[in-house]
């Protein structure tokens, strides 16, 4: 049995999950806090999720949860904390896996401990699928901008428009026809 089949896909730690790593070597760091993250940064990582989290699944069950057993205090104090755990595993996560794509942002494409995914358009820089997790790194990788920065702006105007949207209550149905 290798390290990466005896070790869960999230392990716990006495804060808040933290994703498992293995090193090439064999050894296992069993959270990605920051003083590891800085001893291992250098060192090349296998991830060892055998399972990706569903976080909107996890939302989703809590808020109903909310819903047909909110009605006592006690009830609603372990909701709101079950919440606040799903907040905080997926904060840990994403900040987790943004550091290793960040610091790996000029590393050549063989070397890279987290791959691109291939996903629709190429304009908005190299897009990242890690644990259900969609990151998208503000980059001019097919040369269509001049500059990395005009590829950071185009990234910051398609935020703006999907707030607009947000806040205006506007959705996309399945067929991408806008309504109101």
């Amino acid at each position: 049995m290798t390290v990466a089949e005896k070790t869960s896909p999230m392990k716990r730690c006495k804060h808040r999950a933290r994703p498992s790593v293995e090193v090439r070597d064999g050894t296992l760091a069993r959270s990605l806090c920051d003083h590891t993250y800085s001893r291992l940064r250098h060192q090349s990582l296998v991830f060892t999720h055998t399972r990706a989290e569903d976080w909107n699944a996890r939302f989703q069950r809590t808020i109903q949860d909310l819903k047909t057993h909110g009605k006592l205090h006690s009830d609603r104090m372990r909701i709101y904390s079950e919440l606040s755990n799903l907040a905080q595993d997926f904060i840990h996560c994403a900040k987790t896996y943004g550091r290793i794509i960040i610091s790996e942002g000029h590393t050549p494409y063989e070397l890279k401990t987290i791959k691109p995914a291939k996903m629709g358009g190429f304009a908005g820089g190299d897009k990242y699928l890690v644990n259900n997790i969609m990151f998208k790194f503000a980059v001019d990788s097919k040369n269509l901008f001049d500059s990395d920065e005009a590829a950071i702006k185009v990234a910051g105007h398609e935020l703006y428009v999907i707030l607009s949207l947000s806040l205006a209550r506007i959705s996309f149905s399945d067929n991408n026809s806008l309504w109101i």
